[in-house]
């Protein structure tokens, strides 16, 4: 959790808008909280044999520390990160870390890729997967499936501050 909590400065920008992962500034993260978080993680969990709730936390833990020592968006460790979420899924198979696999399979593959793995990822009542479709898409040169992936996800956030970022988004497609 610390490791996650440590980047809350850089999620939004001045203004209030939503600043996704890979356009957030990293001298805005907590560095003191990374430091900490990697230090528990490496006293406490790392290496331990886990099993249940406890290894589904240290693999998210895990996932959070690839971000976190990535120096900036092109260093991550994506494929080390799918792998993560392989094994996360093994344990705890979640329509949320489904779609998280399939951007990060989609980061470290190609969008053509995380589409396909976008395919078998149900998350009903939620806008998230028609995000993550939309951003693929238009990666894929899709424009006509972006915009409609873009218009059911506005239509369905719940979010102000992630609507207007979504609608913004949409727009940069002409």
């Amino acid at each position: 959790m610390l490791l996650q909590h440590s980047r809350r400065n850089a999620r939004v920008n001045g203004a209030g808008a939503l600043v996704v992962l890979a356009e957030q500034d990293r001298a805005r993260w907590r560095h003191d909280e990374i430091a900490e978080g990697l230090a528990l993680l490496r006293s406490s969990v790392l290496g331990q044999p886990l099993s249940g709730l406890a290894a589904s936390y240290a693999l998210q833990a895990a996932i959070a520390r690839e971000h976190a020592l990535a120096l900036d968006p092109t260093t991550t460790r994506w494929d080390a990160i799918v792998r993560l979420y392989d094994a996360l899924l093994e344990i705890d198979a979640s329509p949320a870390a489904a779609l998280a696999r399939a951007v990060a399979v989609a980061e470290d593959a190609g969008p053509a890729a995380g589409l396909e793995a976008l395919r078998s990822v149900d998350l009903p009542h939620s806008h998230r997967v028609d995000v993550v479709r939309a951003e693929l898409c238009a990666r894929t040169g899709d424009v006509v499936a972006a915009r409609a992936s873009y218009d059911r996800a506005i239509a369905a956030c719940p979010n102000d501050t992630e609507r207007e970022h979504l609608r913004r988004r949409r727009a940069l497609l002409g």
